[in-house]
Order: structure tokens, then sequence, then C-alpha cells
């Protein structure tokens, strides 16, 4: 079951990493964002490079789940605890992400881009709960992977040097959050939509949360 975990999440990961660096082109400009986008569409909406994906997001959640009941009744301390629930909440965002892409994809046929995600960010009362629910799935993320890195890291270094470690990659998540915060927002400007986002018509005066 854990190497199961671990390789689904390795590949897993490598796809998340792609992504996130996609979004924070968006700081650049949102015609850069969605022509890297585009590109990467060429690989990863292969049908299977998608499957696998897809795939790795579903066993990372059943396994993930069932790792974390098993080890329920196990010693904690508080990095324990940072990765169990923060792969609560990754399995939750991930069931949730992957529904609302897929069915908005092939339901309505709309095309899930930077501005079907930055809706979310921008868009009131909507900001209410996707800035905190797209916040929070990446410092998840980083909390997760930083977790790990200091239980492996503990075999191969002091207890000090691999909580060291896991901090900076804890940091690091923090501060691509606010990035993809600004980068969303255009700098809390407030992101600019076409009028028409393949079938989601969005006026230019309706009220914006930033």
């Amino acid at each position: 079951m854990k190497r199961v975990h671990y390789y689904s999440g390795l590949f897993l990961s490598i796809f998340i990493g792609v992504h996130l660096i996609n979004h924070l082109s968006v700081l650049f400009g949102a015609d850069l964002h969605l022509k890297i986008m585009g590109i990467l569409r060429l690989f990863y909406r292969n049908p299977v490079v998608e499957t696998l994906i897809l795939a790795s997001a579903l066993v990372q959640i059943w396994s993930g789940l069932s790792l974390a009941f098993k080890k329920r009744k196990e010693e904690r301390n508080n990095w324990n605890r940072l990765h169990i629930w923060s792969g609560f909440y990754l399995s939750f965002f991930l069931f949730v992400h992957i529904a609302a892409v897929l069915g908005f994809r092939y339901g309505g046929g709309v095309d899930t881009n930077l501005y079907f995600g930055a809706m979310g960010y921008n868009l009131s009362p909507a900001t209410y709960f996707f800035i905190p629910y797209y916040s929070l799935s990446v410092i998840a993320l980083f909390t997760h992977i930083s977790c790990i890195h200091r239980m492996k890291m503990l075999d191969r270094t002091s207890k000090k040097k691999a909580t060291y470690q896991a901090k900076l990659l804890l940091a690091t998540g923090w501060i691509i959050t606010f990035l993809l915060l600004i980068g969303m927002t255009d700098y809390f400007r407030g992101l600019k939509f076409p009028e028409s986002q393949s079938g989601i018509v969005v006026s230019e005066e309706r009220d914006r949360g930033l």
C-alpha cells in the first residue's frame, strides 16, 4: 500500500509541479499563461497520459485515506498530524476539483483554462469560498511533501536538519500561494475576463471580489 501510494504520488506530483509553474506564469500576463497551457495540453491531454493522471489521483485518494485510518492509533507528533490532515484536505480537493473540471469540460463544453479557475479568485461572492479553497490546496500540498521529506531525511541526517528542510518547503508553499493570489487577481486589480468564456458569460460590470 505504501509503495503504491508513494509512486502514484510521485507521478502526480510531477504533473502538479508543471501545473503550478503554468499557473505562476500568469504573473507575466494571461496571454503567456494561455500559450504555455496550450503547449502543455498537447502532452497531458493525451488520452494515455490523462488516464494515468486521473488514475494516479484516484489511487492517491484511496490509498492515502486507507493509510491515514490505519495510522490513527499510532503515536503522533505535530508533523504526523500535519501529514495526516494535509492528506485529508488533498483528498477532498482532488476529488472535488477533478469532478468539477471533467463535469464542466465534458458536461458543459467549457474550456477549463485560466479564466475558469480565476473566476473564483475575482468574482464576488465566490471569492469567499474559492480563495481559501485554492490557497489551502497549495499549502496542504507543500505541507504533505514537507512531512514526507522530513520523515525520509531523518534516516540520513540529523533531526534538526531534517526539520529545517521541511520548514523551508513549508515556507515555499506559502510563498507560491501568495504569488498565485497576486497573479490570478492581476496584482489585486481584478483579472479581466473575455465577455464569453466557452459558454460562461461574464459581464464586465459584474462586481469583482478583489
